[in-house]
């Protein structure tokens, strides 16, 4: 007779020696990696007294699972969960964090961009832009750029700071040179050659240092800006809206505006409205002739300037003003049907007639929405003899512009409500010499210690210049600001 504790030894004894046998046999290491087993001979009833000693060593594997050591996998799973959810607090409290910092920082830089802006318009900085090669199309455009207050403060107070996903390279270019102009003025003047390269990515017909057109260069540089910050292709840009000025982008909302095109049928009365966006005006300087009849046909266009030449009905009369030009624009055509060959109206046609039965009608053009920056193009540049040629004639610029008269409700001559449009002049396009050799210059008005002070800028060089010589100079894009406080 052994006593219990001897009994109980030798059978771990031989539990043991008969696992590492069964087990692993060529790696007596078997036991530390936890695959020792006890045959069912030798199980005891309700366990035995080692079997606690051999489940620290790693377990048992007996071909029964009820005496298995319990898996761990709920205690982890549960720790998991809670140890996630911690995780979860701490980076949502994390993100909110960077959210208020980043708040804090685009708060604090646009603050900053704000007194350095003050601070370049109180000093009256101006600088130029180098000539790259008969791109002086290109820098007239962007020096009244820089300094047109809605576009300056949309992309440095409201954008400025690391480049969005989904603005292109082009708007970013246009960015670093507002940067330059307004927070860092470290030349006198600045090499748009980024801006120029990413400009003739978009428009390929800008490549090559040719002589280009200063108001394609203006349109096709807002088009391409607005296709990179809306993502929407060029068929997007033509889509009648009544919302014109919204969902163009910043920089080409800063421009854009609506015309209204209304067409009425005499035989029916009816009238059909068309809308097209615009970031221009382009209109034509009437001749004495079409001036003199659009005079004496619309007097409500034409009240007396102070100081201003007499108008006549006739020839000899004063040159065009812009007011003349805008009113040519908004002139009222005639659309003959001489038998099939010309206009139709498609609405006689729904009333059941025959569209070539149609006694005609009229069309007039208006401005529907108003735009925060109007820019006019005289159209200079028009087809005589088969050829295209400079028109050099005179136009008297205004200070200021009242659209009042242009506007959609106001060509109705029972409706008295004309609501004010008034704009201010604040940049000019030039245009010296002739079609093949010429030669683009720019006036810009300063703002800040210099407000009311005109410069003159050619390329790198610049000089002031007076209020007279601006509003005589023979102008080709003209840039008005909407006046703070009119509807």
């Amino acid at each position: 007779q052994r006593c219990p504790k001897m009994r109980w030894a030798s059978s771990i004894a031989v539990a043991v020696v008969i696992g590492l046998t069964l087990d692993s046999p060529a790696t007596p290491m078997g036991v530390a990696a936890g695959r020792v087993a006890l045959p069912g001979v030798m199980r005891l009833r309700g366990g035995f007294p080692g079997e606690k000693f051999l489940k620290k060593l790693g377990g048992h594997r007996n071909g029964g699972e009820e005496n298995a050591a319990p898996p761990a996998a709920d205690n982890t799973r549960e720790m998991s969960k809670r140890e996630m959810d911690f995780i979860a607090r701490v980076q949502a409290s994390a993100k909110k964090e960077e959210a208020n910092t980043e708040a804090l920082v685009a708060t604090r830089n646009r603050n900053l961009n704000i007194q350095r802006i003050k601070n370049a318009e109180e000093s009256g900085r101006l600088v130029g832009f180098e000539n790259l090669g008969n791109t002086c199309f290109l820098n007239s455009v962007l020096i009244n750029l820089v300094n047109t207050p809605p576009l300056r403060d949309a992309v440095l107070i409201d954008r400025d700071g690391p480049k969005r996903s989904h603005e292109g390279e082009l708007t970013e270019e246009l960015a670093r040179v507002l940067r330059e102009w307004w927070l860092e003025p470290t030349h006198d003047y600045i090499t748009p050659s980024g801006l120029l390269d990413e400009l003739c990515k978009a428009e390929p017909r800008f490549k090559g240092f040719q002589q280009q057109d200063a108001h394609e260069a203006f349109q096709a540089l807002l088009e391409a800006v607005r296709v990179e910050q809306t993502g929407k292709g060029a068929s997007a840009s033509t889509q009648i809206s009544r919302d014109a000025g919204k969902g163009g982008g910043a920089v080409h909302s800063v421009f854009e505006g609506q015309t209204e095109s209304r067409v009425a049928c005499r035989k029916y009365s009816h009238v059909s409205r068309t809308l097209e966006r615009f970031v221009d005006l382009s209109v034509e300087i009437p001749d004495q002739a079409s001036l003199a009849i659009q005079r004496s046909g619309n007097p409500r266009y034409y009240a007396p300037e102070v100081g201003s030449p007499p108008r006549s009905a006739g020839l000899g009369a004063a040159p065009p003003s812009i007011e003349d030009c805008l009113a040519f624009f908004c002139r009222q055509e005639t659309l003959d049907n001489d038998g099939g060959t010309s206009w139709k109206c498609e609405s006689c046609a729904k009333a059941g007639g025959d569209a070539r039965d149609s006694k005609g009608g009229t069309k007039r053009l208006s401005i529907q929405t108003v735009p925060a920056v109007l820019v006019v193009h005289l159209k200079r540049f028009v087809a005589r003899g088969g050829a295209l040629r400079k028109s050099s004639a005179p136009v008297r610029l205004k200070k200021t512009l009242n659209l009042a008269p242009f506007l959609s409700p106001s060509l109705d001559d029972t409706d008295e409500s004309d609501p004010e449009a008034v704009y201010e002049l604040f940049g000019v396009v030039n245009h010296q010499g002739e079609l093949n050799a010429g030669h683009y210059t720019a006036f810009v008005r300063q703002a800040g210690a210099a407000a009311g002070e005109w410069a003159y800028v050619s390329d790198r060089q610049h000089r002031p210049a007076s209020e007279a010589e601006v509003l005589a100079s023979e102008a080709y894009l003209l840039f008005y600001r909407r006046v703070p406080g009119m509807q």
